[in-house]
């Protein structure tokens, strides 16, 4: 097992080396995973707990926040959360803060399979210390698919909710639906009072407009050109959207050649893709193209990004966010989600577990 500071990771290749067996997630699926590791450093970690906290504090429509039971009673909009980053010039550049992570129980397991404690006890406990209860994890039929809570929360504080027919209970719940998709979540509306993550505004990008990380657009002309006034490398994303949702990459020639184009989108399909988006998922953001972190393996999954969970609380009336770790996950495209032709490993806190 080959440990890699953070502040190695950058636009300059780093040597991982293959994968060493997969892991099960849920529905008989399975993710290949690699014991390289990477360690976050103290400052590195200091930056994705100040972006956390931001972000948590900036998070909802613009209407106002959800009145969910987290945010009506701690005001916040969830007790864990994953920060999606790269790494350039030795600092951490946020993608975006998952309000409703996944993940949990993949990047436990591969915590314990280096070694070390995992992360499941962190949440379970940050849990009944933060509202005297863990919760029940529900798992909208309109997904068509479950999710790894269950490895995290146990198999009976979790529904795959096939029929998506309404579910009472007295629990606190966390309800994973499809964001931006009213049908997903309609049967479940009756618990957003008990809801400790969002629920209608699940996925909602609007907080990184509000921290000035995107831009709203909506024609050609908010698009981003350089200083010669041709369109220059960017991303744009639906307001709404999670699960590498509505994200369409375009990079210049030049950054294609450095980079790769593969998921990338041509000028004319990011205009389309940008009217979709403002049509049919709440609206558009746009930004600069941030790379994912250069490594190298033997299997050419060259692009990765840092996948880092925290624990979100409020300390005297701030929110403070206490960075557990995570994973990262690579693959050969620029759109980096956990794929089948993905490899995933650990991210520890400098503190270390193993």
């Amino acid at each position: 097992m080959n440990i890699i500071k953070s502040s190695e990771l950058g636009l300059q290749r780093v040597r991982f080396g293959e994968q060493t067996g997969s892991l099960t997630i849920y529905d008989g699926l399975s993710t290949p995973f690699s014991d390289d590791t990477i360690l976050l450093t103290k400052e590195n970690r200091e930056q994705i707990a100040q972006f956390t906290e931001q972000a948590a504090a900036a998070f909802g429509p613009d209407e106002g926040p959800e009145p969910t039971y987290v945010q009506n009673e701690l005001g916040l909009p969830s007790l864990v959360v994953r920060t999606d980053c790269t790494i350039i010039d030795g600092k951490i550049v946020p993608y975006e803060m998952e309000d409703s992570p996944s993940g949990q129980g993949i990047t436990d397991k591969i915590h314990r399979g280096i070694g070390g404690v995992g992360i499941r006890d962190a949440i379970l406990n940050h849990y009944l210390d933060q509202v005297g209860q863990t919760p029940l994890v529900i798992v909208s039929g309109a997904r068509g698919h479950g999710t790894d809570d269950d490895q995290v929360f146990g198999r009976s504080d979790y529904l795959f909710n096939t029929n998506n027919q309404p579910v009472e209970t007295d629990r606190l719940v966390i309800v994973k639906a499809i964001p931006g998709d009213e049908g997903s979540r309609r049967p479940y509306m009756n618990l957003q009072s008990r809801a400790l993550m969002p629920l209608v505004s699940e996925g909602d990008k609007t907080y990184l407009r509000r921290l000035g990380l995107m831009k709203s657009t909506r024609a050609a002309s908010d698009l981003l050109v350089d200083d010669q006034g041709n369109r220059a490398s960017q991303v744009v994303k639906a307001q709404i959207g999670s699960m590498a949702m509505g994200v369409s990459i375009y990079l210049s020639n030049a950054d294609k050649k450095r980079f790769t184009s593969a998921s990338t989108v041509s000028a004319s399909r990011l205009e389309r893709d940008m009217h979709s988006y403002v049509d049919q998922m709440g609206g558009a953001l746009v930004q600069p193209f941030y790379p994912p972190v250069a490594i190298e393996n033997p299997e050419g999954r060259k692009n990765a990004i840092l996948r880092v969970f925290s624990l979100l609380s409020r300390e005297n009336g701030e929110i403070k966010a206490d960075v557990i770790g995570g994973c990262y996950v690579a693959r050969p495209e620029l759109i980096v989600h956990g794929a089948s032709n993905a490899v995933s490993g650990a991210v520890i806190v400098e503190s270390g577990d193993i």
